[in-house]
């Protein structure tokens, strides 16, 4: 279906939009940058930094471009004297209490307010009292917290209410004294970090990789997570051959995923580069023998020499190539080449469990995207955990109930966490209906809901 088109005016030059655009995302589409802290596409506004101030024709005040939707006729001044002078007193509160310590903050390089006072420098500070001072701490093994760099943009509170539906941190106190923290001082929660990633401070900082690099010494390379099936993009910072840290900043990626991570794709690197881990091939010469270290040269040629003393005794059908749902949709195609051009052999397989080939074959629509999920009115899920096999996934049913008002439906022989917290919500998604359980292959009253998360 096509959307209807209306005319906005921004800066003099007329542009066809789409009717009900967010003129925040209309002005940086067209080119028109917009300062903005608080501010994250696809989630709950909060209009709390006053920084995307615009200038719009009939209204007689400067509005936040975050919460206007773009009308027919609309005409949008982005960059004025005026605009500019309350842009840079809106800095200046929000830099009331931060320490200028970005020589020894971990996000010094990637913080955008320290960005934002690089670009227009000459800041004036008018504030006299005392800052609002208080101790760095650890909310968890790998969440560090800093609440005087906090600029209260509240991401990182609507990232664990809105994409995990944990509500694990919160704003407290109030005024000047208001901080981010957590209820008993503890961050209980499924540790995913992707409220340290979504913070444009050093407010929230990964305890696992603090002081030990700047972002500017890491070679940032980007790849695809093999966790799960989600195939969410994220960048491997390295130094000196060293993986050091795995995230998802839009600076350096921009997938399907945005920011988001799990913990396992976030956290789940320190194999990469762990003592124990194997580094030469290791060959066993003789059933019971011990593994003696070798050369790749060696170790493909005892291979190859194996493989051929099997096909020559039994032929190359008694060989069998076994792939892994572990690694890459690539690796394991390699792998079946492998098999059916080199060894000569059709006994291949990447997963015991169960064949899909059958779904496919009599698949009667277009597979879904993650995209498709998230603005999906009606989801039927049946079978399967996402919150542990497709995190990614869950995530958009969550935002498309919670966000959406999206209707689940959920089959399966078990609770599973999207059931459990459907009574904990309150949002605009909210169903409340009576489970059902599978039993016996039929559903009974208690394990398939339709629920908020």
């Amino acid at each position: 279906m096509s959307q209807e088109l209306i005319k906005v005016t921004i800066n003099g030059q007329d542009f066809q939009v789409a009717k009900g655009a967010r003129l925040i995302d209309v002005c940086r589409e067209k080119g028109f940058s917009i300062p903005s802290f608080c501010y994250y596409a696809d989630l709950a506004l909060q209009a709390s930094c006053r920084m995307c101030l615009v200038r719009i024709e009939k209204m007689p005040k400067l509005q936040t471009s975050c919460t206007i939707t773009c009308t027919d006729g609309m005409i949008v001044t982005t960059e004025s004297e005026e605009i500019e002078k309350a842009q840079r007193a809106m800095v200046e509160f929000l830099l009331a209490n931060h320490p200028l310590d970005c020589p020894i903050c971990d996000r010094g390089g990637e913080c955008e307010l320290q960005e934002m006072a690089f670009d227009w420098g000459g800041l004036e500070e008018r504030f006299s009292e005392r800052k609002n001072a208080r101790p760095e701490k650890y909310l968890s093994p790998i969440v560090a917290n800093d609440p005087q760099r906090c600029i209260l943009c509240k991401r990182c509170t609507r990232v664990c209410d809105e994409w995990m539906g944990e509500d694990a941190i919160e704003a407290g106190g109030r005024g000047a004294g208001t901080v981010i923290g957590t209820y008993g001082g503890w961050l209980n929660c499924s540790q995913c970090g992707n409220c340290i990633e979504v913070c444009p401070t050093g407010t929230l900082l990964d305890a696992t990789y603090r002081h030990q690099a700047r972002p500017w010494e890491l070679d940032q390379v980007v790849s695809t997570c093999g966790f799960c099936s989600d195939g969410c993009e994220m960048s491997l910072g390295s130094r000196g051959g060293e993986l050091m840290r795995s995230v998802a900043r839009d600076r350096y990626v921009n997938g399907h995923n945005g920011e988001f991570l799990c913990i396992k794709g976030r956290f789940g690197h320190p194999f990469v580069n762990h003592e124990e881990r194997l580094r030469t091939p290791m060959i066993r010469y003789r059933k019971g023998g011990r593994l003696i270290p070798s050369t790749w040269d060696e170790a493909i040629s005892y291979t190859a020499s194996k493989l051929e003393e099997i096909a020559n005794a039994h032929g190359a059908k008694s060989i069998a190539v076994v792939g892994s749902p572990r690694i890459t949709n690539e690796a394991n195609y390699a792998l079946y080449r492998f098999a059916t051009d080199i060894v000569g052999t059709d006994n291949f397989t990447a997963t015991d469990a169960f064949s899909l080939v059958p779904f496919f074959e009599n698949l009667g629509g277009p597979l879904a995207t993650h995209r498709d999920i998230r603005f999906a009115k009606t989801i039927l899920l049946i079978g399967g955990e996402p919150e542990e096999l497709q995190p990614f996934t869950g995530k958009q049913m969550r935002q498309a109930v919670r966000n959406g008002g999206a209707k689940l439906i959920i089959v399966n022989s078990r609770p599973i966490r999207h059931v459990r917290r459907r009574t904990k919500s309150g949002g605009a998604g909210n169903r409340r209906a009576t489970p059902l359980r599978l039993q016996r292959g039929r559903p009974s009253r208690a394990a398939s809901s339709s629920a908020a998360l």
